[in-house]
């Protein structure tokens, strides 16, 4: 089961598809830095973390968006509404749209959009609610239930905006032959290290990916639509492992 917790961590997990790593890194010891050729895709057939098993169910009161619902299906609440959302299993909340949109939990902190949010902002744009066994979500006090929830619409939120990718990792070496050919066709791979679909937001991109690669790894070329260059990656990548290095 995918509970909403491990969105907690990576703020952008779902199923990944067509996870392959290779084996070849591991039978030979990690005796030599491995040079790679990285992409970074967009993958518009990534499911919403809400259809995910034991997720948070989010309505909006849009009636634009899928997932409309007639706030009267909600307010006033009646006895068990009431109950969820005292107890930290429900949250009213709050929508702003801008070009992109943002939700956020009632009550979270606007940050740069206060200053926009009478023209774009709903003080009530939706609710969210946990419909599975509560004891699905473990011991959790009120307060980690909020953040629990929190951490879900950020992410459904990154969904909402399309913020979903795949990449793939390759080990290259320079083709003998490579003298008048471009950056990448100069590159022949060598080995197919690792490739996964499917991932929500670019922080838990960049964290699943790191995953497999080596400190001493060079990324000697980066294939991308989303403007990121070489440099971007090499501080993500110093950024992540002062956080593993933190923890450990």
């Amino acid at each position: 089961m995918i509970r909403v917790t491990v969105h907690v961590r990576a703020r952008g997990h779902s199923p990944e598809r067509g996870h392959v790593r290779s084996t070849r890194a591991e039978t030979r010891g990690r005796i030599m830095a491995r040079k790679l050729m990285v992409e970074i895709y967009h993958d518009p057939d990534t499911e919403s973390p809400a259809d995910a098993e034991g997720a948070w169910t989010p309505y909006s009161f849009n009636s634009r968006h899928l997932s409309f619902r007639d706030p009267e299906n909600f307010f006033p609440p009646d006895g068990e509404l009431a109950r969820k959302l005292e107890v930290g299993l429900a949250h009213v909340l709050s929508y702003f749209e801008h070009g992109n949109c943002v939700w956020m939990l009632q009550g979270a902190e606007k940050g740069m959009l206060a200053g926009d949010w009478q023209f774009d902002g709903r003080d009530i744009g939706g609710i969210l609610i946990w419909e599975h066994d509560e004891t699905d979500l473990g011991a959790m006090s009120k307060e980690d239930r909020e953040k629990d929830a929190a951490a879900f619409v950020a992410t459904y939120t990154e969904w909402c905006n399309g913020e979903c990718y795949g990449f793939t990792v390759k080990e290259v070496t320079e083709r003998a032959d490579a003298e008048g050919l471009d950056e990448e066709n100069r590159l022949r791979v060598i080995d197919e290290v690792d490739e996964s679909g499917f991932i929500i937001g670019m922080d838990y991109l960049y964290e699943r990916m790191f995953d497999q690669i080596e400190p001493g790894d060079e990324i000697v070329y980066l294939k991308n639509s989303f403007g990121i260059t070489l440099d971007d990656v090499k501080r993500a990548r110093e950024k992540n492992a002062a956080a593993k290095a933190a923890t450990t």
